[in-house]
């Protein structure tokens, strides 16, 4: 039986890609080793859904499990893993220790391939936490350390998948790496999880909806700020944010601030499995993110989970965002970076088709945007690297 070992930076479960790209190939007649940081579970190493997992770090102090390109406990337990383990094949989440898992992997003669999921470097420029004092935004803006760490580990990398096309032209760009070793798959949800296209949106309030990890690199507090602002003197919206995260108290903050807070449902962290309930409970879905390389090289999994549960989405007008939107019709590109210009489309939001957008995103979603078809495409870029 052919063997994978995936090396995750953080803990599992959970984390909705890895356990994908896991399942995925644990299903598809592979052994599949996940080597994940462990953060304070039962287990050092346990079986979950036929898959290894073994956690680094227990009985150790939490920082000698940073995940960190020149970690002297990472590389060893990485080492060991792959003697234990012998894989056919490696793959890296991100770029943390990409270098120490690549060095690893050529040292055993092992391809390796990098699960691009984020352009990370741009992300971590955006957290919060790396922009609070003036050391951090020195190391992250002006040395652009994350940028020297990417660069390092696609040094040892084979191949790299990614999750749009944009990241792909950013790597051949910047690291000139061969769009032979690239493959796209998408964070999309498997077809199983469909629904139907709705055309009830002629009702008296439509609830708008956000779900995910509420972080400064993918901020909606212009259309926070916009849509409490609306909602002071109007009540045909109710907004649903689900998931929580470094932003959550500011937003709250927002709504608080207008005494608007009875328009809003914060669900606060959910389980994978509540995620269905949630989105069945919102109109529109509603992804505003600012206009950032970060957001200019990524499709986040978010845009697809509502399309298959047939809900349009509004978007702001990155590049990915709009190419999706002219291929689809299932989304409209709005300017986010302007309150005014959401407020406007509020007040307009019952001039628009909402249902055939609708009907456009559950047709998108079951014909090519969805799980069935971006596993075969992992399994045949992964085959591709054991048979060579």
């Amino acid at each position: 039986m052919k063997k994978v070992l995936y090396i995750y930076k953080s803990k599992y479960p959970w984390d909705v890609r890895v356990e994908k790209i896991c399942k995925t190939l644990s299903n598809s007649d592979f052994e599949v080793t996940i080597l994940a940081r462990y953060q304070d579970e039962k287990l050092a190493e346990e079986i979950i859904n036929d898959i290894k997992v073994i956690r680094f770090g227990k009985g150790l102090p939490r920082l000698f499990s940073v995940p960190f390109y020149f970690n002297y406990f990472w590389k060893k337990k990485i080492e060991k893993t792959i003697q234990k383990e012998k894989p056919n094949v490696i793959i890296v989440r991100e770029m943390h220790i990409a270098e120490l898992a690549g060095k690893a992997a050529k040292k055993n003669g092992i391809p390796i391939i990098m699960d691009m999921a984020e352009n990370y470097p741009a992300a971590m420029c955006d957290f919060k936490r790396y922009n609070s004092n003036f050391v951090k935004r020195f190391v992250m803006h002006t040395l652009k350390v994350p940028a020297l760490i990417e660069k390092r580990a696609v040094n040892y990398i084979d191949g790299i998948l990614t999750v749009c096309s944009e990241q792909n032209e950013r790597l051949f760009n910047m690291y000139a790496f061969s769009n032979d070793n690239l493959a796209i798959v998408h964070n999309t949800p498997p077809k199983s999880l469909s629904e139907f296209s709705r055309n009830d949106y002629d009702k008296k309030v439509l609830t708008l909806g956000h779900h995910g990890y509420l972080t400064a690199d993918k901020s909606i507090l212009n259309f926070v700020k916009a849509f409490a602002k609306y909602a002071e003197n109007n009540g045909n919206l109710r907004l649903i944010i689900a998931g929580s995260g470094e932003c959550l108290k500011d937003y709250k903050e927002v709504f608080q601030q207008n005494n608007t807070l009875k328009y809003v449902d914060f669900t606060g962290q959910y389980k994978p499995d509540e995620l269905k309930n949630i989105l069945s409970a919102i109109d529109i879905g509603f992804i505003p993110y600012k206009i950032s390389d970060f957001n200019n090289t990524t499709i986040h999994n978010k845009v697809f989970d509502f399309w298959m549960n047939g809900q349009p989405v509004v978007l702001s007008a990155t590049v990915p965002f709009i190419r999706i939107a002219e291929e689809t019709k299932a989304a409209l590109i709005i300017d986010c970076e302007s309150e005014e210009s959401m407020i406007k489309f509020f007040e307009n939001i019952k001039n628009y088709n909402w249902a055939e957008m609708s009907k456009n995103a559950f047709d998108f979603a079951r014909k090519k945007y969805n799980w069935d078809i971006d596993s075969g495409v992992l399994i045949d870029f992964i085959n591709r690297y054991i048979q060579a």
